[in-house]
């Protein structure tokens, strides 16, 4: 059951995450990027590979 939860709640967050990259993107303007673009684009992989593992562990 707990393995439900955290899969959810990773979920979750990788969708919020995109929410705020997108809001990032649209507001940089001719290349201005202070790297946080990048950092959200990491955490979002790293989310995304977690959630990999942990539904293959739950199916």
């Amino acid at each position: 059951m707990d393995d439900f939860r955290t899969l959810d709640r990773l979920r979750r967050t990788r969708e919020n995450l995109d929410l705020r990259l997108s809001v990032i993107e649209c507001f940089q303007w001719d290349g201005e990027d202070d790297g946080s673009a990048d950092e959200l684009r990491r955490m979002i992989d790293e989310i995304s590979e977690d959630i990999t593992r942990l539904e293959t562990k739950t199916v």
